[in-house]
């Protein structure tokens, strides 16, 4: 009996890690910020990527946990402009919203122009300007808040540069929000993960992609949430992302521009985390040929010739005669030649004349 348990002990321990312990329970999250149009400063020369934002979840769709979705793009007609202001605020009530749950996920993408000064990579939002450094978020300071939401696991995408802009900036370096302020009072049940994706190291461009609009990044990221080659076992790990990204980006920069980027990639946690599944098409099996059916000797039949009939011999008129002309409408019967020649042998043989 004891035998007997074991054996489903371990059944269902082998069957528990075979599924892994870093599927979710809960929902997934995200929030998404898009800035494409700078008026002020050296921004409004930057190129910026401008592919939809907005249909950015539907690449983790595939593993179905939606959940809330925060969308801030200067592009919309309606809502807030994606300012500095704003995003702190939406993402402090982000943090508060109830819906978001100790064992979600939560995905924050923000996307537009950056910078790398004395202080640290900075974010630029919608009016961002040089002369104000209240109208820029530092990268530290979006660290700190998307750590500080009460989920279990967080992934921070920046698809922005980290280029020196060859002015020296002052930020100021925000006070960050005490956790008790933002979070609701709920321990976290499960150890958490948090992930930061940036686009380009210290002192690099983020280039885009012409094709996809997206940047560079962001385009080898949405494809690798796809691919069944990324994918292990049909699902697409933090860890497989990340060596995906790693050689990827900079290969397309170089061809594309022949310029270095290299991603930067923070995993603060050895717990492989899921991001999406992927279903690897089945290849219909391409039927063998058939082999050419070879009869044995005994089976071959010879057959005999098959005499042809013999054909009748060809009539041809007496030399001197003309052929006989077939009869016309207006010929009367006895006046046929043939019939006058009938006429004549059947006299010579005393035959009555044909009538």
């Amino acid at each position: 009996m004891k035998a007997i348990v074991y054996c489903v002990a371990f059944l269902v321990a082998s069957a528990a890690s075979a599924a892994g312990a870093d599927e979710p329970s809960g929902r997934r999250h995200f929030f998404t910020v898009q800035v494409t149009e700078y008026a002020n400063g050296p921004f409004a020369k930057q190129r910026v990527p401008k592919g939809d934002v907005a249909a950015f979840p539907e690449a983790f769709g595939a593993s179905g946990w939606k959940g809330v979705h925060v969308h801030l793009a200067d592009a919309t007609k309606s809502g807030a402009k994606p300012t500095a202001a704003e995003i702190r605020k939406a993402l402090d009530a982000f943090a508060r919203d109830e819906r978001l749950g100790t064992d979600d996920e939560v995905i924050c993408y923000f996307s537009g122009v950056g910078f790398y000064s004395r202080d640290g990579a900075t974010f630029c939002p919608s009016g961002a300007d040089l002369k104000d450094p209240d109208s820029m978020i530092l990268v530290a300071e979006l660290v700190q808040r998307v750590k500080l939401l009460p989920c279990r696991r967080k992934l921070l995408v920046l698809e922005a540069c980290s280029n020196p802009i060859g002015a020296r900036v002052a930020l100021h370096q925000p006070e960050a929000p005490a956790a008790d302020s933002v979070t609701r009072p709920a321990a976290l049940k499960k150890p958490g993960a948090f992930v930061l994706i940036e686009a380009a190291s210290e002192g690099q461009y983020a280039y885009n992609c012409p094709q996809s609009g997206y940047g560079i990044l962001t385009c080898q990221l949405l494809k690798a949430l796809r691919d069944p080659e990324t994918a292990q076992d049909g699902r697409v790990t933090v860890a497989a992302l990340a060596s995906h990204l790693r050689r990827t980006v900079p290969a397309n920069s170089a061809e594309l521009y022949a310029a270095e980027q290299k991603p930067v990639i923070t995993e603060v946690s050895s717990i492989d985390w899921v991001l999406a599944t992927v279903t690897k098409p089945v290849a219909k099996p391409t039927p063998a040929p058939m082999p050419p059916v070879t009869p044995a000797p005994s089976e071959i039949a010879v057959r005999p010739p098959v005499p042809s009939p013999p054909s009748a011999p060809m009539q041809v008129p007496p030399t001197g005669r003309p052929a006989p002309t077939p009869p016309g409408p207006s010929m009367a019967r006895n006046d046929h030649p043939v019939l006058r020649q009938a006429a004549i042998q059947g006299a010579r043989y005393g035959l009555s004349r044909i009538k």
